[in-house]
């Protein structure tokens, strides 16, 4: 899996841009404000569907114009596909080797794992992020699809419960179109959960080693998957589906009262536990973003086995995110992985252990990116 070319139209603070990339690191260098995560974040959009930082619709397309274009050549499963993006109208439009497609289908097609100053923030942040930590699992495990479905059912249920709310008087048949809908959103919500639990199961032994050798100590690492406070990491499915239809009983009218979905995995978390202690209060800075770090280590080793192939990896401005040491286990475990790598940085001080045959680095100015020379 890998991309061979990269073109942008109009996208951003591209006018027009087209780069060749190596099967190995592609480094995109430049100050701050140039451009750098514009280029990651394209290819991130065309795979994913949407930015791994916060963005509205129109700051996608170049000031001043109407539309933005992206095109790529990638391979998988080795064979060469062109992937198209038209962001227009605040609408996106897929194409796969010129015919129209769906988000799922390419998330399935082209698996990748994103390192971010967000993402190595995301024990202290808000739930939603540790969301995306696992949904990117699953997505990469081929449950896009799964993860698109829960949303489109979530949306109609949280529609209904608003236009309900709005109405003078309850709507006639609510009871019933809402007990009619919560038969598909309790299936995809029980097997969202269920699809994230397994997942977190099978990436323990790996996450627990690496973050151990990461700190060079043995402490007790594990994860928690709290719905409504409580913790189903080892929950079957029919457990999962029980515990979600009697909160559903529970909360019914708080849900009926604030017009919203107060159950399901959109409410669920992950709590990362270090010598029993949630790590949001108990780990260092340092500590936290090593747990991240572990994660998306043991992540990219479970793909391997799963699927028989590396992902590509994104690291965006993550290598001045960390200290020496756990920039010295990230850089070592890069070189033991056949992987295409995107990095972005704002200096070369950094040593990057690969052969210069597998290193390309582009620099980055206003918008336009050229081949580095010294």
């Amino acid at each position: 899996m890998k991309f061979n070319s990269l073109q942008l139209n109009q996208y951003r603070n591209y006018t027009q841009q087209k780069l060749d990339f190596n099967s190995g690191v592609n480094v995109f260098l430049g100050q701050n404000g140039q451009g750098k995560t514009n280029l990651m974040e394209s290819m991130f959009l065309m795979i994913r569907g949407q930015s791994f930082r916060p963005a509205k619709f129109e700051s996608y397309i170049l000031k001043g114009k109407q539309e933005a274009f992206l095109r790529a050549s990638v391979e998988a499963n080795d064979l060469t596909h062109t992937l198209e993006l038209a962001l227009k109208e605040k609408k996106k439009r897929y194409s796969l080797n010129k015919k129209n497609t769906s988000l799922a289908r390419i998330s399935n097609l082209f698996p990748c794992v994103l390192f971010s100053p967000e993402s190595l923030a995301s024990v202290k942040e808000g739930p939603e992020q540790r969301r995306l930590l696992i949904d990117e699992v699953l997505a990469n495990q081929g449950f896009s699809q799964l993860i698109s479905d829960y949303k489109r059912a979530l949306k109609q249920r949280n529609r209904l419960l608003m236009q309900n709310k709005k109405a003078d008087e309850p709507i006639v048949g609510f009871q019933q179109m809402l007990e009619s809908l919560d038969v598909s959103f309790l299936k995809l919500s029980t097997q969202l959960a269920a699809k994230r639990v397994n997942a977190l199961r099978e990436l323990m032994p790996d996450f627990q080693e690496i973050f151990r050798e990461i700190l060079s100590k043995n402490v007790d690492i594990s994860v928690d998957y709290l719905a409504s406070g409580e913790n189903c990491l080892y929950d079957e499915e029919s457990q999962i589906y029980q515990k979600l239809s009697l909160r559903r009983e529970e909360l019914l009218k708080a849900e009926i009262s604030s017009g919203t979905s107060l159950i399901g995995p959109h409410k669920h978390d992950i709590c990362f536990l270090v010598n029993q202690e949630d790590g949001r209060f108990y780990c260092s800075q340092g500590q936290q973003r090593a747990l991240i770090l572990a994660f998306k280590m043991a992540q990219i080793q479970h793909h391997k086995i799963k699927q028989g192939f590396y992902p590509i990896l994104m690291l965006d401005d993550v290598l001045s995110e960390l200290d020496n040491e756990k920039r010295y286990h990230l850089v070592n475990f890069l070189k033991t992985i056949d992987s295409q790598i995107f990095i972005t940085t704002t200096d070369l001080n950094f040593k990057f252990p690969f052969q210069e045959t597998d290193l390309n680095i582009y620099t980055i100015e206003d918008g336009v990116a050229s081949v580095f020379s010294n």
